[in-house]
């Protein structure tokens, strides 16, 4: 029965605390993965050198990057497998029974922490590919007219947003600013 140690370099958390953490459980070999979520070779090559009643340590479950989807898919994988998954931190031992409610809220705050985490990293990417973000702007014009039409002919929001061919919510916030500069 042997104990691997599986690490994402600086992922959450800095790689000395998980390495010093795992380590002093005493794990036989360490594979270290690289930060970005998307790759992961290295618990692709532990799952595969991994054997029977062997035990996968891990600092805290976040380090998988996964999905509740696919973190199913990696415990069935694990359970087929007859492995063992501890997490340090989560206080996770795939061997010992534990509280179904504790579990729950455990994988409902993984799961909630991936999709901001993947998101953050689309929005980021797209950053980087130059990608412009958020509702776009209109054209100084446009927002006079907004402006006119609200202050001198009093039209309704809906009758300005079809006029100068924007949102209902754009023409609200113009008109925000407008009221905002009476006041």
């Amino acid at each position: 029965m042997a104990t691997y140690g599986y690490i994402r370099k600086d992922y959450i958390y800095p790689t000395l605390i998980q390495m010093t953490a795992i380590l002093g459980k005493g794990c036989d070999e360490l594979y270290t993965e690289d930060t970005d979520i998307i790759y992961e070779t290295k618990l692709m090559q532990l799952l595969k050198v991994s054997q029977k009643e062997d035990i996968i340590l891990v600092y805290n479950l976040k380090v998988f990057g996964k999905t509740l989807h696919e973190f199913q898919q990696l415990l069935t994988v694990i359970q087929t497998k007859q492995l063992r998954l501890v997490s340090l931190e989560d206080q996770v031992d795939t061997a010992k029974p534990t509280d179904i409610l504790t579990l729950v809220n455990l994988l409902i705050n993984l799961d909630r922490y991936y999709v901001s985490e993947r998101t953050k990293i689309g929005l980021e990417q797209a950053r980087q590919k130059g990608t412009l973000l958020g509702r776009p702007k209109i054209a100084e014009n446009t927002i006079k007219k907004i402006q006119y039409l609200y202050s001198k002919h009093h039209y309704s929001v809906r009758t300005i947003a079809t006029l100068c061919e924007v949102s209902v919510g754009t023409v609200h916030k113009y008109i925000r600013l407008i009221v905002r500069q009476e006041n």
